[in-house]
């Protein structure tokens, strides 16, 4: 249900928010401060003035006020004469839903943040920008770190070669062609755009002052030259007074062939010369095997990262002695020992057969997320994780595809044995089970596990295993007793002739089934838990979308 990247408190987790607020009325009359405030920001004159006579504390509603009014101009000259230290997005707009894609329009608030920004006045006392918890269109984000901190430089300071030395010495780079040619080159290309060359477009800080802008993530692929912008200013940081700060690194790799080797090689330089104390995590997917070992070293300094997402990487490990085998494990398990703080992990899509137990044995402190979907593992491999230290620990654990065909053998993994296993996690919240072909005859047993076992899940993912409707009913009225259950995602089918056309279901059936459910539910009196039957072709069409995605791109 969530990803490794993402930050889940499950003790308070609500995927089923109240449903009984207040709808805003149209003609509801507004406090008289947001009132005042949009009166204020019609002219931004009026605005500046008010943000630089008006108690700091009040800086936020008129921002919040300028944005909810559609007043771009305010909101450009708010940011320019910002009176506090951080601007932070996030707890201006409240976590707002509708807020969630702000930025992503290209030429929208963008650009009015980027005027602010540029407009700087001396009044303005921002030391931090915080655009976390948004998705930035990627002509912003490219804008953000190709160019913010290049126009905090001052002209002195604009001298490609010299430049060029500073980014190799951070990175760690001997002098080679990279250093001698590449980036002189494209350095010399960021002083000629326009931008820099105007000398009316300056970021101006006082001096000795410094500005961060916090980032989520960012993504790098072998086909754009975007990792060459990140590695440049980020190995700058230590002379401009602009630096970003990302939370979060996704390297994602195409498969190539012979010298093309080195292209594939090319995203992850940016590893180089990054700050390990400031790094949250790292996403790698769609990697070579050869890819993800050469790398292993790099991965190694960044002992503090939170959570690490290592899904289709093409990591084949298996029991044996085989020189190729054992330095495999040996690489992977001392990568995992290193990270000390280490607390999600997904390995989901990977060849760990008889290895699960001694590479989780390694990390040193209790996982709370773990997604092994899809990997080739046999029943030892499960009860290795079922008798580790992450076992008790687990807040939410994703078993989905497991008990498929395996990549050499038939499944070494059966639906009897996975559900079994399940009644060791005791602390999970979220439990993914999906796609393992579950059969009628094993539910009854599974729902002892989830009533003696499982008393904390709130979460419960079985689609795309085809059960009939007496099974999907003693599953839920099983559910209901769990106080603090939230969630149930199902797929039905009632016979042969349904599984042969369950891919063309339509919908009138799954509301049908739904019905079926929350009328169980409602008998039980739980009306408070969500029912969401998951169709048979939508699960299909999502792993073979994932499948195109990874060959594509």
């Amino acid at each position: 249900m969530f990803k490794a990247s993402d930050r889940i408190d499950y003790e308070r987790l609500k995927v089923n928010p109240p449903s009984n607020k207040d709808k805003p009325t149209k003609n509801k009359v507004k406090p008289l401060v947001l009132l005042s405030c949009k009166a204020i920001n019609k002219w931004p004159q009026l605005a500046e003035l008010a943000i630089e006579t008006a108690p700091c504390h009040l800086a936020p509603t008129l921002l919040r006020a300028a944005i909810d009014n559609v007043q771009p101009a305010a909101v450009s000259c708010l940011i320019a004469n910002w009176p506090l230290s951080d601007l932070c997005f996030r707890e201006i707009l409240y976590g707002d839903v509708k807020y969630t894609e702000i930025f992503q329009e290209e030429m929208g608030y963008d650009l009015v943040v980027f005027r602010g920004i540029v407009g700087r006045k001396k009044r303005c006392k921002i030391k931090c920008v915080d655009l976390r918890g948004f998705k930035l269109n990627a002509m912003f984000c490219k804008l953000i770190v190709k160019m913010w901190p290049i126009l905090s430089l001052t002209k002195s300071q604009l001298n490609p070669k010299k430049l060029a030395k500073v980014i190799a010495q951070t990175a760690g780079v001997e002098a080679s062609r990279l250093t001698d040619d590449i980036l002189p080159n494209l350095l010399r290309d960021i002083l000629e755009h326009e931008m820099i060359k105007n000398t009316n477009v300056r970021i101006a800080l006082p001096r000795r002052q410094r500005m961060i802008v916090k980032l989520d993530s960012l993504l790098f692929l072998t086909g754009n030259t975007f990792f060459m912008d990140y590695l440049i200013s980020n190995c700058l940081r230590h002379i401009t007074p602009v630096y970003i700060q990302v939370s979060s690194l996704q390297i994602r790799s195409d498969l190539q062939i012979g010298e093309q080797i080195l292209d594939s090689l090319a995203p992850f330089i940016v590893l180089r010369g990054q700050d390990t104390q400031t790094l949250d995590g790292i996403c790698l997917s769609q990697l070579e095997e050869n890819i993800f070992f050469t790398i292993v070293s790099d991965l190694q300094k960044f002992v503090n990262i939170r959570f690490l997402d290592i899904q289709e990487c093409s990591i084949y490990l298996q029991k044996g002695k085989t020189r190729s085998r054992t330095q495999g494990r040996s690489k992977l398990v001392s990568l995992f020992s290193s990270m000390v703080n280490l607390k999600r992990l997904d390995i989901s899509s990977n060849y760990v057969l008889g290895c699960l137990g001694e590479v989780l044995d390694a990390l040193s402190i209790p996982l709370e997320y773990l997604n092994i979907s899809g990997c080739d593992i046999d029943e030892d491999d499960l009860d290795s994780l079922s008798k580790s230290h992450h076992a008790k620990s687990l807040r939410e654990l994703n078993a989905s595809k497991l008990t498929h065909f395996s990549m050499f053998d038939i499944s070494r993994v059966s639906q009897t044995y996975l559900l079994k296993t399940m009644r060791h996690f005791p602390n999970v919240c979220v439990l993914n089970l999906a796609e393992n072909n579950l059969a009628d005859a094993i539910i009854p047993e599974f729902c002892v596990t989830i009533k003696e076992c499982l008393k904390y899940l709130k979460v419960l993912d079985l689609s795309a295993n085809i059960l009939n409707m007496d099974s999907l009913i003693t599953i839920t009225q099983t559910c209901a007793k769990l106080k603090s259950m939230q969630k149930i995602l199902v797929t039905c089918a009632n016979g042969l002739w349904d599984v042969a056309l369950a891919p063309l279901d339509n919908l009138d059936h799954q509301q049908e089934l739904k019905q079926k459910l929350l009328k169980v539910l409602e008998m039980s009196g739980r009306t408070d838990i969500i029912v969401e039957p998951v169709r048979l072709l939508r699960t299909l069409s999502i792993d073979f979308i994932d499948l195109l995605h990874g060959h594509l791109l």
